[in-house]
């Protein structure tokens, strides 16, 4: 069941959620639609199962990262960034504004995975930074969180869904403003250095 997800999944990160249809799918998994429907109830079914096993698959994927990492805070978040990076460089950005407008139930699935999840994480890099040196500790940690999260939130449905921006470059700019906006002086130092030496590698 997995495996017919995960394909499913990849149908609609390449072509958008709306344009793929059941006999597309049954088609592209080399099934007939009677198979297909014996083991999910619709479509809505389809697109709710396959949001769940890609926000499953990326908490995996964080989870997995954290518990090898040895970097510090500000290393951490950017490691965490290019992944987001990496991965959703492959999803067609119809599908954002395909969940939104037809399939709110799954959309709200992902804000509450990003309220819920990317908070908590976002908590736990800043707690690290501060006790690390690279952050101040003269805000309010849980205001800054819910900030983060309402930036994510908000750029999905003003910029990414409204404009010519991309992914990448949303997220790129909001790990830059982030940082610049919380860190200490060493912690500024620090990220010039390495905003440097990531430009000229042209990794951000």
């Amino acid at each position: 069941m997995e495996e017919l997800i995960r394909k499913i999944t990849d149908l609609f990160f390449k072509y958008g959620v709306k344009s793929v249809t059941m006999d597309d799918i049954a088609k592209e998994l080399g099934i007939s639609k009677k198979t297909l429907y014996l083991s999910f109830t619709d479509k809505k079914d389809v697109v709710m199962k396959s949001i769940e096993y890609s926000i499953s698959h990326q908490f995996c994927t964080i989870k997995e990262k954290e518990a090898t990492s040895q970097v510090n805070a500000i290393d951490a978040l950017l490691e965490v960034s290019q992944q987001l990076i990496s991965s959703q460089s492959k999803v067609n950005p119809n599908v954002l504004f395909d969940l939104q407008k037809y399939y709110p139930e799954a959309w709200e699935k992902i804000k509450s995975f990003r309220q819920e999840h990317v908070y908590k994480r976002i908590r736990q890099n800043i707690v690290q930074g501060i006790s690390e040196g690279l952050y101040r500790n003269d805000f309010n940690i849980d205001v800054i969180c819910h900030l983060y999260v309402s930036h994510i939130d908000n750029s999905y449905s003003e910029l990414l869904l409204k404009s010519e921006i991309h992914f990448e470059e949303l997220l790129k700019t909001l790990f830059i403003y982030h940082i610049r906006g919380i860190a200490s002086r060493a912690g500024v130092e620090f990220v010039e250095v390495k905003l440097l030496h990531l430009k000229t590698q042209n990794n951000i």
